[in-house]
């Protein structure tokens, strides 16, 4: 059983995540850049209160994203700070691997909308009008440019830190005509035609998602196999391929639009074709990886029926489907990955 510390310490561990969320926010990360910097010469730059920049510098040590070096045994205005390797990598806004944008748009909208999760629990709906106080918060998200840019950005963030590297988990090469549905900024698009020069791929999303998807640079090279189709993967067709990819898109529907995209894409697959589906997944108890359990939190709050499932739940869902030979790998990380074949 947990002792009364541990239970404490859980009771106020969302602070840690609010010390690391307020760094982004004024860009601490970016303003240390590659040097070491005292709280005067931090506060100065990004134009904060020294004392109170302090007590946050002293947490992001703590929670091992800075780095401190001390000037004697006690705390001196002449300590200084600097970023912890994984801190410049993944905190710094000029990374192309920056974790920045997530920590900033989870701040602004999961972080509020979690805090509303004992009505979703009690009423089984989703958060989104008692926390922004608007039902359409995607009509209105996706209608301004800015919203969407930042949206956009946020997902473009979570392709280039996790998504990437998946599209090897399963030999992926036979397929020559891919198609990634929801593809946003063709991040993952531009990984598969990297890892997959003889394939040409299809970003599929919507008008307003591809109007603004050329701004956005990938890691990987821009590729003229990578091209982008304007459409509702719910209401127009999809185009005829041997691949269809699903990146973080099934958790956030309930079964019947669930069953209608599957429906479409297995209808739109040739034969012998492949889906290949990144999700976070539950252990088959459903009682981790904690991970997990989070998102799952955040889609019970965000979505109407939308959820995380275990590797047999996938395997189930898609044999229910006319998928066969279905196959899941746990990746260790956040992002775990399914692939089955039309036959």
């Amino acid at each position: 059983m947990a002792s009364p510390s541990a239970l404490y310490d859980l009771l106020v561990s969302y602070t840690k995540t609010q010390a690391c969320i307020t760094a982004c926010e004024l860009k601490i990360f970016d303003a240390l850049g590659d040097d070491w910097k005292t709280v005067n010469e931090i506060a100065q730059v990004i134009e904060t209160n020294a004392g109170c920049t302090e007590r946050i510098l002293n947490a992001c040590v703590g929670i091992g994203v800075l780095r401190k070096e001390n000037h004697g045994l006690a705390a001196s205005p002449n300590d200084r700070f600097a970023n912890s390797p994984a801190s410049s990598k993944y905190l710094t806004s000029s990374s192309s691997v920056s974790m920045r944008p997530l920590f900033i748009g989870m701040g602004r909208t999961d972080y509020p909308l979690v805090g509303n999760l004992v009505h979703a629990v009690r009423d089984g709906e989703p958060q989104i009008q008692r926390t922004f106080g608007r039902e359409n918060y995607f009509d209105d998200l996706f209608n301004d440019p800015g919203e969407r840019r930042g949206f956009m950005t946020e997902m473009h963030s979570y392709s280039s830190v996790f998504m990437r590297e998946l599209v090897k988990d399963f030999d992926l090469s036979p397929f020559k005509r891919a198609c990634d549905l929801g593809g946003c900024t063709g991040a993952l698009g531009h990984a598969l035609s990297t890892a997959y020069p003889e394939m040409r791929i299809t970003v599929f999303d919507l008008p307003k998602v591809i109007a603004l998807a050329e701004e956005f640079r990938p890691i990987d090279p821009k590729t003229p196999s990578v091209r982008y189709h304007e459409g509702d993967f719910f209401a127009d067709p999809l185009p005829t391929s041997d691949l269809f990819i699903l990146s973080n898109i099934l958790h956030d529907w309930d079964e019947e639009n669930i069953d209608a995209l599957l429906s479409n894409v297995y209808t739109s697959l040739e034969k012998g074709g492949g889906i290949f589906i990144i999700e976070a997944l539950y252990d088959d108890d459903k009682t981790g990886p904690m991970t997990t359990t989070a998102i799952c939190m955040m889609m019970m709050v965000w979505f109407k029926g939308g959820k995380q499932r275990s590797g047999i739940e996938m395997k189930e869902l898609l044999e229910k489907h006319c998928f066969s030979d279905v196959q899941v790998k746990r990746s260790g990380s956040v992002y775990d990955t399914i692939f089955a074949r039309k036959h």
